[in-house]
C-alpha cells in the first residue's frame, strides 16, 4: 500500500497499421467500489502511459478499453494490494469461557477453531509448524510431517494439510550420509539422529546408517558425544542393544546422553529400561512451574530448553503423565539461539496417537444468529470471522473443556520491535556506480545490503529479508557489459516473489551482501525496510529505515 504505480498500455493487430490512432478508456475500481475513470489518445505500437493514484491495501480492478477505427477490445485485470509483504503467522490458544473476546485480524478474516482443549493445545502447535516459513531442514522437514498430521487427525483442515509444491529435502544430506542445517553446511550428527527418528521419505537412510556407525567408530576420539549416534542408529532400527547397554554403565553420562539412550531402547523395543531412565531422570531433575514442568540441567536458559524438549518427547512416546505439562512449557518458551521443530512435531505425534477426547458442547452468538455445537472425538469446529465481527461474538452454555484457537495474519511493523544495539542493517540502490533512489526503466539494479551482528548480539544464524518496490524484478544472472558485477554478489536461499531471503551469521566484522534487480514498471514505490532477524527466534530482530523510490 502507498505506492502510485503507471500503467503501460500498448496496442497490436494484424489488420490496423502501425500509427493508427487508438482511443482508450481506463476504469479503475477501488476496493470500496469508487470507479476512477480516464480517457486518453495514443497509436497503435506505440505505449500509453496512466499514473494510478495512490493505492490502499484492498482488492482492485483496472479494465482498460482501446478503439482503433472498427476495431476494439477490452482487457480487464484483477489485483490485490498489501500493507506489507513482510508478515508472521500468529496463534493463539485458550480456554473457551463465557465472557472471552478473542484477539485476531484488524484487517483480514480471522482463522476460529473450536475443539477438545487437549485437542486444540495439539492443534496449535501443528499450526505453528506449518507456517513457520525459514530456509533450515528443521523447519521444512517439521511443516511436512504437521501437515501429515493436520491430514490424518483432523480431516476438516484439509486445506492447510494439502500442499502440492511439498520439495524434496535430499540437498539437505551430505556426502558423508549425515544431514545438515542448510544444504551448502556440514552434517551434524544431533540433527541427523532426529532425522533419522521422523522417518521422512526423502532420505538416503543406508547413507545414514554409514554415517553414524562412522560416528560411532570415531566420534569419541573426537571428543563427540557417540550416544547421538546410537540413538540413530537404533532409529533406524540397527542391531545396537549391545552398544547401548555398554554405555548405560558409565557412571558419569551427562542427562542428555542418558535420553539419547533411552530414545534408542524405544526405538530397539526395550521400553522397561527406557521408562527406568526417564523416571530416575524426572525425580533428579524435574521443575514443576504451574502449569507446566521443566529439566533444570545446563547453564543457560537454552540448555534447559534443550533437555526439556528432549524429555518431553520421550514422555509422549512412553504416554507418561507429565507429557502435556513438558510440552506445554517447550510452547511457553521459545529458545534463544535453539530450534526445537523436529522435536515438537514428534511430541505431536505420539500425544494425538494417543489422545483421548471427551464430548464437549458450547453455545455461540454472531449478528443475531445461536447455535449450540457438540464435539465429539477427532472433531473440530472452524469459523472465519471477519475483523468487525470478533468483538460481537459471544458464548454461552459452555459443557467440558473447549479450546478455542485463532489463527491470523499479522505484519511485521517497524514501531513495535523494540531498538536493538547489537543489530544494524541497511539497505542502498546502486545503478553505473552511483547510489540513487530515482531510477529510469531498463535499468540494472545493484542492491546493497549491508548488516552488523555486534558482540552482544546473540551468536548463531541469521536471516536478512529484502522486500524490492513493486517495480523491480529480481534478476538471478545478471548479464551487463556496462559493469563488472561486485565481489559482494550472492544467491539467496530463496525467492519468493519480491521478498529475497539470505543466509548470514555473526561475524567479527559487519557484512555486505550484494542481488541485483531490473526495472519492470515505472512509478512511485515504497520500499519497505529490511529484516534481520535471528534464525531460531524472531523477536530477535531489526527493521531498516523504509524509503521511497522513483521509477521514471
Amino acid at each position: 500500500a502507498g505506492d502510485t504505480p503507471v500503467v503501460i498500455v500498448r496496442s497490436f493487430g494484424e489488420k490496423v497499421a502501425v500509427k493508427t490512432p487508438v482511443t482508450y478508456e481506463l476504469v479503475l475500481t477501488t476496493p470500496t467500489g469508487e470507479k476512477i475513470v480516464q480517457k486518453a489518445q495514443g497509436a497503435v505500437a506505440e505505449s500509453c502511459d496512466w499514473q494510478l493514484p495512490v493505492l490502499k491495501e484492498g482488492k482492485y480492478t483496472l479494465t482498460v478499453e482501446g478503439k482503433a477505427g472498427k476495431y476494439q477490445d477490452k482487457l480487464k485485470k484483477e489485483f490485490t494490494v498489501v500493507n506489507s509483504f513482510l508478515e508472521r503467522t500468529v496463534s493463539t490458544h485458550q480456554l473457551l469461557k463465557e465472557n472471552l473476546k478473542l484477539t485476531g485480524s484488524t484487517l483480514t478474516p480471522t482463522v476460529v477453531v473450536f475443539s477438545d482443549y487437549e485437542k486444540g493445545q495439539y492443534l496449535r502447535g501443528l499450526y505453528n509448524l506449518v507456517w513457520q516459513e525459514g530456509t533450515r531442514l528443521e523447519q521444512k522437514l517439521a511443516a511436512q510431517e504437521a501437515r501429515r498430521l493436520l491430514a490424518q487427525y483432523f480431516h476438516d483442515q484439509k486445506d492447510l494439510a494439502e500442499n502440492s509444491g511439498e520439495e524434496s529435502l535430499l540437498v539437505y544430506q551430505q556426502y558423508d550420509g549425515g544431514v545438515s542445517i542448510l544444504p551448502y553446511a556440514t552434517s551434524e550428527p544431533a540433527l541427523t539422529a532426529l532425522v533419522a527418528s521422523v522417518g521422512s521419505k526423502d532420505f538416503d537412510y543406508r547413507a545414514m546408517a554409514g554415517y553414524f556407525y562412522n560416528l560411532l567408530e570415531t566420534g569419541a576420539e573426537k571428543g563427540e558425544d557417540v550416544t547421538v549416534a546410537l540413538w540413530g542408529l537404533g532409529a533406524l532400527s540397527e542391531p545396537v542393544l549391545l552398544e547401548i547397554n555398554n554405555y548405560l554403565t558409565q557412571k558419569d553420562l551427562a542427562p542428555a546422553q542418558k535420553i539419547h539412550l533411552a530414545l534408542a531402547l524405544l526405538d530397539i523395543g526395550d521400553g522397561a529400561y527406557a521408562k527406568e531412565l526417564y523416571a530416575e531422570l524426572l525425580e533428579q531433575y524435574g521443575e514443576k512451574l504451574g502449569n507446566s514442568l521443566r529439566i533444570k540441567v545446563g547453564r543457560d536458559q537454552d540448555e534447559i530448553i534443550t533437555a526439556t524438549t528432549q524429555m518431553a518427547l520421550l514422555a509422549a512416546r512412553l504416554e507418561a503423565p507429565e507429557k502435556n505439562l513438558l510440552y506445554q512449557y517447550i510452547l511457553e518458551n521459545p529458545g534463544q539461539e535453539i530450534l526445537n521443530n523436529l522435536e515438537q512435531v514428534q511430541i505431536l505425534k505420539y500425544n494425538l496417537r494417543y489422545m483421548e477426547s471427551e464430548p464437549v458442547s458450547f453455545t455461540y452468538e454472531l449478528n443475531g444468529k445461536k447455535e449450540k455445537k457438540t464435539l465429539q472425538g477427532r472433531e473440530t469446529f472452524t469459523m472465519y470471522v471477519l475483523p468487525q465481527d470478533l468483538a460481537k461474538l459471544e458464548f454461552s452454555k459452555i459443557s467440558g473443556k473447549v479450546g478455542v484457537m485463532t489463527v491470523f495474519n499479522q505484519p511485521y511493523e517497524k514501531e513495535k520491535i523494540p531498538f536493538r544495539e547489537d543489530l544494524k542493517v541497511k539497505r542502498s540502490y546502486v545503478v553505473n556506480l552511483q547510489q540513487t533512489s530515482t531510477l529510469q526503466r531498463g535499468d540494472l539494479v545493484e542492491i546493497v545490503l549491508d548488516y552488523e551482528v555486534k558482540d552482544l548480539g546473540p551468536g548463531g544464524k541469521y536471516e536478512l529479508v529484502d522486500v524490492l518496490p513493486a517495480g523491480l524484478r529480481y534478476v538471478q544472472i545478471p548479464q551487463t557489459r556496462a559493469q563488472k558485477l561486485s565481489r559482494y554478489w550472492r544467491y539467496p536461499s530463496e525467492v519468493k516473489g519480491q521478498k529475497i531471503t539470505f543466509n548470514v551469521r555473526k561475524g567479527k566484522e559487519p557484512g555486505k551482501i550484494v542481488y541485483y534487480a531490473r526495472v519492470v514498471s515505472p512509478g512511485e514505490f515504497i520500499a519497505q525496510g529490511t529484516l534481520l532477524h535471528h534464525l531460531k527466534n524472531e523477536e530477535i530482530c531489526i527493521f531498516g529505515e523504509e524509503e521511497r523510490v522513483v521509477i521514471k
